[in-house]
């Protein structure tokens, strides 16, 4: 395998992450929004897209207008789809794509750990499970905070694994995804993990 891998990962590994585009997509547009006829921003989503909607209807961070503001949910994720809707508007399929794009940034941050630790063969490995691995598509298509999280864990993790042979600076910056990802998932919304397919 390492005998043609030394130059060509870098092309394996693009497919890779094309592919864990595609399976995302391909679940999120013909599964869950064509044989299942799912809408995500209808399912019962823990209210983070309810928060960004009112975000972005100017009403603050709340579930309804009619709500007070709300700490129950932490603000990464619901203000990475205000953000969005201030750019496309409310549109979920969009979200849906966004999602798309960070589960292969998942799938990159997985084979950079990989190589980091033990080997390009294992990074490429890693990042194909990770490119297929059922929850992270299914969860794509939905408006869960974890398609936020996923990233910025794995990039804490991998910012982790480098600092053993790095200059200080590097410990400085290790903690800003660690304190964004702990600000992305809510605890009282992995309370419903179970439920969840």
């Amino acid at each position: 395998m390492t005998f043609s891998l030394e130059r060509r990962w870098p092309l394996w590994l693009g497919a890779i992450l094309v592919l864990a585009v595609l399976l995302r997509l391909g679940y999120s547009f013909g599964v869950a929004r064509g044989l299942l006829d799912l809408q995500p921003q209808l399912e019962a989503n823990d209210g983070y897209g309810l928060i960004a909607e009112n975000l972005y209807a100017g009403n603050g961070y709340r579930f309804a207008p009619d709500k007070l503001p709300t700490a129950m949910r932490a603000p990464v994720y619901p203000l990475m789809l205000w953000g969005t809707f201030e750019v496309f508007g409310v549109n979920y399929a969009v979200i849906q794509v966004l999602q798309a794009l960070l589960g292969a940034l998942t799938c990159y941050l997985v084979f950079l750990l990989g190589r980091w630790v033990l080997s390009i063969e294992v990074g490429l490995i890693a990042a194909l499970l990770c490119a297929f691995y059922p929850n992270a598509i299914i969860y794509s298509s939905r408006i869960y905070a974890e398609n936020a999280y996923y990233p910025l864990f794995v990039g804490f993790a991998y910012l982790l694994c480098r600092i053993s042979l790095t200059p200080p600076t590097l410990l400085q910056t290790t903690g800003v995804p660690l304190a964004i990802a702990s600000r992305t998932a809510s605890p009282s919304s992995s309370t419903h993990a179970t439920s969840r397919p």
